[in-house]
């Protein structure tokens, strides 16, 4: 009966009815799968998209880097929501979450890269300067790849920006895409205005 109003709680997003019942389960007792759901209740509040009940969770001593019933940790699975993936991502990179951890299967991917999978085209630069902004390294030339693939100059200008590296041999081929073109120029940009911070 108390799991079953837990269950209720999380996914109608009921902050006063979670509260009276979480308050009997530990973190770890949260962080287990609850049986009813195959799934751990910070997993349960991302896939019913209540970015205020996952707080709680974290609060109450949850571990942001779980890993969820797909083998994904929770940063993943919020990625994935089509609503508020940008407030449970903020939820659990404030609660820790390692924005630099790469999952290995199929092929090593880190969160960056998921972004280009799993974001929404109108979330997909909120997303990945929210991560940068918590320390997602963006030293990673593919980044820049899986942008130009994406056909938005807005993208190649944030990532170049935020000092992503150029994929070999995209300075000698410029003038082969407008886009890396582009890119080109605004890394010349980028370190034309370091060079001259340097000399201040």
């Amino acid at each position: 009966m108390r799991t079953a109003k837990l269950i209720s709680a999380i996914k109608a997003g009921d902050i006063e009815a979670f509260n009276k019942v979480s308050a009997k389960y530990s973190a770890e007792q949260l962080d287990q799968q609850i049986a009813e759901e195959a799934m751990c209740a910070p997993e349960l509040a991302i896939n019913h998209q209540q970015p205020l009940v996952l707080r709680r969770l974290l609060q109450q001593g949850c571990n942001p880097e779980t890993t969820n019933a797909a083998g994904q940790p929770l940063l993943w699975q919020a990625l994935q929501q089509p609503k508020q993936a940008l407030a449970l991502i903020s939820e659990l990179l404030q609660a820790g979450a390692d924005c630099n951890r790469i999952v290995e299967s199929p092929i090593p991917t880190s969160i960056l890269q998921a972004c280009f999978e799993y974001s929404a085209p109108d979330q997909l630069m909120l997303h990945i300067s929210r991560l940068h902004e918590f320390g997602a390294s963006v030293d990673d030339p593919a980044l820049l790849e899986l942008a130009l693939k994406t056909g938005r100059q807005d993208l190649l200008h944030l990532l170049v920006n935020i000092d992503t590296p150029l994929p070999d041999g995209w300075s000698t081929n410029s003038g082969q895409d407008p886009l890396i073109s582009y890119a080109c120029k605004c890394a010349e940009d980028r370190r034309v205005r370091q060079m001259f911070h340097q000399g201040l």
